[in-house]
């Protein structure tokens, strides 16, 4: 990172949580392009980790990249040094509180934040003692009857990850962009009432649909109320708390924000049933530099497909497996392979090569870990992405730009992708086969299709090579944030917004 002058603020802020630069992935690539592609604008890098441990950068940041920081929500509770003064003595209380995480108020929020600004209070709430208290104050609140122990444990994770995020140093910066809700949410609506700055959200995945698929997938959490009878009143429990947290965080990043945007019409308007104020809120797509892939062609075609992605429960990778078993069934020279980095879940990609070799299938499918993308595309058929959740998957653009046809499962923006948008006029027609989620049938179905008839494969990836250079660009994209960023500072909804007397 170049030497700069940090006593001026950076053009732009970005707040990442769990992706870059320490994740390879679509958004963390839609990041890198972002920084690179606006050379004349600086850029302070914010990223929220989960755990203690320091990770090394995965990227090589960009020359106008002048800052970079970190946050850890690592859910440590800190010995007292001191008696413990308690949460009282901060300013917070249960109401306070219970506005915050499940009420989305971004009044309360600011008396949370103004609670932590003086110095030594962020160490006070997050004293052993001090969060104990707090918990057992709050069980009856958040979750009446559910288990302590386990509340306790996930209040103080939540709790911790909150004060952090508040108390944390902010880059200072002429705005602030978060690239996604959660966490880094949390710090855009910080930013809203400590900095005179505009406030960006760009959701690439609805972060609470993300979260609600991760808790069901959890085998962390135990059902809280194992004494209910069928006659016993619903009570919320430890997954429906942590629902509602995420939903709450949600809405208060929505409120703090000048510009929320969304990759697709779907995304826009899974924000506004969330709360997001349709007057705020627009869309963006992804974008890519099509010529990048224009000369990309088959050295031998054949009967070869690719799921391209990292290897993690929310991409659904056994599907892809199941589906391959079944193709080979039809086509027994197909080959499958499994592209992307395999460090992020390592017992999510034990699993996988578990079940490849139980199915009889470790001739057929080969796990390749990261390569370069041309490189695959050059080698391969069919596309195949078989995600449970995605806003607007960048490795759909690409294949496309290279001619490929893909199929898909139904998630986000990915039948408007493949199918066209209504703003598609005239249509173009398909460019791939959408299928239904966690459906290794409907999958195998449709790579047969594709392998089975070379001509159709081949108009489907003239389509979408097509749609990608004439909808999904990428100079447009970073035309429309440049036009955010420079369009000025907070909007005029937030202008009688102060802290609280």
């Amino acid at each position: 990172m170049p030497d700069s002058d940090r006593s001026k603020p950076a053009d732009v802020c970005l707040i990442l949580e769990g992706s870059y630069p320490f994740v390879h992935g679509g958004v963390s690539t839609w990041t890198q392009d972002l920084i690179a592609g606006l050379p004349d604008l600086s850029f302070e890098v914010l990223a929220i980790e989960s755990g203690a441990r320091r990770r090394k950068p995965k990227y090589t940041f960009p020359p106008n990249v002048v800052g970079f920081s970190t946050i850890s929500i690592d859910g440590t509770r800190r010995p007292g040094s001191r008696p413990p003064r308690g949460a009282a003595s901060a300013g917070l209380d249960a109401g306070t509180l219970a506005k915050t995480f499940l009420g989305g108020d971004l009044s309360a929020f600011a008396r949370f934040v103004q609670a932590l600004s003086p110095p030594g209070a962020a160490e006070r709430v997050l004293d052993r003692h001090a969060q104990w208290t707090l918990a057992r104050d709050m069980v009856d609140v958040f979750t009446p009857g559910a288990s302590f122990l386990q509340f306790f444990y996930t209040w103080s994770t939540v709790f911790t990850g909150l004060v952090q995020c508040v108390s944390a140093p902010l880059p200072r910066a002429r705005c602030y962009h978060a690239i996604t809700t959660g966490f880094a949410g949390l710090v855009a609506a910080r930013a809203r009432l400590q900095q005179d700055a505009r406030i960006i959200l760009t959701e690439h995945g609805i972060y609470t649909n993300e979260r609600r698929i991760d808790l069901m997938l959890s085998s962390d959490l135990h059902e809280s109320f194992l004494d209910m009878d069928e006659d016993s009143q619903a009570r919320r429990d430890i997954r429906d708390l942590l629902i509602e947290v995420f939903e709450s965080f949600a809405r208060l990043c929505y409120a703090s924000c000048d510009d929320i945007v969304a990759l697709s019409g779907i995304g826009q308007r899974e924000q506004r049933l969330l709360g997001a104020d349709p007057a705020r809120t627009l869309v963006i797509p992804n974008g890519i530099d099509p010529d990048r892939f224009a000369t990309v062609r088959r050295k031998d075609p054949g009967q070869r497909v690719a799921f391209i992605g990292r290897v993690v429960p929310i991409k659904d990778v056994e599907t892809f497996i199941r589906a391959a078993g079944l193709v080979r069934e039809r086509l027994p020279d197909v080959e499958a392979l499994v592209v992307g980095p395999t460090d992020e879940d390592p017992a999510y990609h034990r699993r996988c090569v578990a079940l490849t070799r139980d199915l009889g299938l470790s001739d057929c499918v080969t796990f390749t870990g990261r390569r370069k993308i041309e490189e695959i595309f050059a080698e391969v058929d069919v596309v195949v992405l078989t995600s449970l959740s995605e806003s607007q998957p960048l490795i759909l653009l690409e294949a496309g730009a290279a001619g490929l046809p893909c199929v898909s499962t139904d998630v986000g923006a990915a039948r408007e992708m493949l199918e066209g948008a209504a703003r598609e006029i005239p249509p173009l027609g398909p460019g791939g086969i959408v299928t239904g989620l966690l459906d290794p049938v409907q999958t195998a179905d449709a790579i047969c299709r594709l392998l089975e008839d070379p001509d159709l494969a081949r108009r489907f990836g003239e389509t979408q090579r097509q749609r990608v250079g004439t909808y999904y660009r990428q100079i447009d994209t970073l035309d429309t944030y440049r036009g955010l960023y420079s369009s000025g500072v907070r909007s005029a909804h937030f202008r009688e917004l102060a802290w609280p007397a």
